[in-house]
């Protein structure tokens, strides 16, 4: 008789599956806007391109655990290659060269988080237009739904078990 090998992925990675589905951000984004607080709105923004990259990541290397840290944004891996090559103004906007630019979001992420700076509207439009461009094209390299997703990352994560099992 064999055992049957359960195969569940890491729960940040549902987590992640789950909230970079989820649209509803930006009614909260749309208030903050209203409200002026454009560095707590464009925290939205970054939060979700955070998730994906990091859950687009878990899947490529599904054999690692998921990633809790972004030490791995670089060209050198062929997702962000290509989005690099599609625009690399809104790639460096974003990300900067991969180690947090004074002048990325990545960058500007940490600066409203732990210096609490205030973004003007006038840079919060440029990192919002650059946020919704990366996001978007990060997100062509998902399924089209959340079901689907979780299926695919599952068949993934099980083929690796059964491969190193």
């Amino acid at each position: 008789m064999t055992k049957k090998i359960t195969t569940r992925l890491s729960p940040k990675a549902y987590v992640a599956l789950r909230e970079v589905y989820d649209f509803s951000f930006k009614k909260r984004a749309e208030k903050l806007e209203q409200a002026e607080e454009y560095s707590f709105s464009i925290l939205l923004y970054w939060n979700r391109i955070e998730m994906l990259t990091k859950i687009l990541k878990y899947h490529h290397k599904i054999d690692n655990s998921y990633p809790d840290k972004l030490n791995f944004i670089n060209r050198s891996w062929s997702i962000l290659k290509n989005l690099y090559l599609l625009n690399n103004k809104k790639y460096q906007l974003i990300f900067g060269d991969g180690n947090k630019a004074q002048d990325s979001l990545w960058g500007v992420r940490d600066q409203i988080v732990h210096a609490n700076r205030i973004l003007a509207e006038c840079e919060y439009e440029v990192f919002k237009d650059a946020s919704k461009w990366v996001f978007e094209q990060l997100f062509t390299n998902m399924p089209e739904t959340h079901d689907l997703a979780r299926k695919q990352y599952l068949e993934h994560k099980r083929g690796y078990d059964k491969r190193a099992g």
